[in-house]
């Protein structure tokens, strides 16, 4: 499937799902302070201004993170440090929400369409009052009061969260402009499908190269244990003791394998046994950056520290095994490996993009003379 959308703010409960209907819930108007401009980026020729209510949804966001719950830390001597550190996460998020609009209108896709705010619309409606999609439910609110409190509840007000809905609609059409309908389990290992052209080649290039790297995951949802970091410890000394059981690196990749189905602790049995191949570029850093680094911080045959994962979908801890890299892997896992490869190449586009909007932020007097202990809702 394709990669999760960078939507940081945990919307699960109020994510995009499309259903018909009219225009039930009218817009509410920022207020005049949340529209003050903090900051600007800008790229081939356009300026995009950042207002302060985004700013403020992402620093509430990884505040805890970064102040540990001591918030005096905001008014302390070493405040422009703390400032700094979150300012460094809170402009990845931003430029990544706005290299994809950047990248939009590069590919003509207008991001302020009536059939995108169609679908705004329908998100809303259904947010709002809840309906299903495909296997997914959403449960709704009792009010249209009840859901604006909810997104306040997450930092969010009405025109941040239709900012981040035209986000996730914007990343959807650059991967289907790039990609096409293309997808981990094609069965024509030739197919090839939106405007990236490659060939076969090209993919095994990307699969031999120091850009890709391949896994064993081992992984649990952190609600199964009362000491989830305890149990993940646990689980990193039993791949090391089962990989320090072996001399070679198919036996070691045997007993590695053999320990995680061992261990109850996996949901996909046919990617435990084929490895996961993880590119630099392929999966959402905003979730699974920690995951990428540590990939490739590993040498072959060794196993990482436990990696905290926390999407949409999932509150985990992840394992990782570094495994070695075959032909026949290749042959065996083509059509896998080739949407890894796809995915890489629309991740390395936007990220680029990213880049470039980072060398361009402008701070405004308004975010340079915010006093961040008092930001709020």
């Amino acid at each position: 499937m394709k990669k999760i959308i960078a939507l940081t703010l945990l919307l699960a409960s109020l994510l995009a799902l499309f259903a018909c209907g009219k225009k039930d819930y009218p817009p509410v108007e920022s207020t005049e302070a949340e529209k003050r401009v903090v900051m600007t980026l800008s790229i081939d020729g356009d300026v995009y201004e950042v207002k302060y209510e985004l700013y403020r949804a992402f620093f509430l966001t990884y505040k805890s993170e970064v102040d540990g719950g001591d918030a005096s830390v905001w008014t302390g001597e070493s405040k422009d440090e703390y400032i700094e550190e979150i300012d460094e996460r809170i402009i990845d998020r931003i430029t990544e929400i706005y290299s994809a609009f950047a990248l939009c209108k590069r590919i003509g896709f207008d991001i302020y369409s009536k059939d995108v705010e169609k679908k705004i619309e329908e998100n809303i409606r259904v947010s709002v009052e809840g309906g299903s999609y495909g296997n997914a439910a959403i449960e709704g609110f009792d009010s249209y009061e009840d859901y604006l409190e909810a997104l306040r509840s997450m930092y969010l007000n009405y025109s941040v969260q239709t900012l981040l809905f035209r986000y996730a609609i914007a990343v959807d059409a650059i991967d289907t402009y790039y990609i096409g309908t293309a997808s981990s389990d094609d069965i024509d290992v030739n197919i090839t499908v939106g405007k990236l052209e490659y060939t076969k080649e090209d993919v095994k290039e990307f699969y031999d190269s120091d850009d890709c790297v391949r896994v064993l995951r081992a992984s649990f949802q952190k609600q199964i244990s009362y000491t989830p970091l305890e149990k993940a410890e646990n689980l990193k000394a039993t791949l090391e003791a089962a990989a320090a059981t072996s001399d070679t690196l198919e036996q070691m990749e045997k007993s590695v394998l053999n320990a995680i189905m061992g261990s109850g602790l996996y949901s996909n049995a046919a990617e435990i046994k084929a490895g996961y191949v993880i590119g630099k570029y392929n999966l959402e850093r905003s979730y699974y950056g920690d995951m990428t680094d540590a990939a490739f911080d590993l040498e072959i045959g060794e196993v990482s520290a436990p990696i905290e994962i926390v999407t949409d979908v999932e509150d985990a801890y992840y394992v990782l095994y570094r495994s070695y890299k075959s032909d026949e892997h290749f042959e065996e896992n083509y059509e896998s490996i080739r949407y890894v490869y796809l995915m890489n190449c629309v991740g390395k586009i936007s990220y680029d993009v990213s880049e470039q909007l980072e060398d361009s932020v402008i701070y405004t007097d308004v975010l340079k003379n915010i006093n961040h202990s008092k930001i709020g809702m």
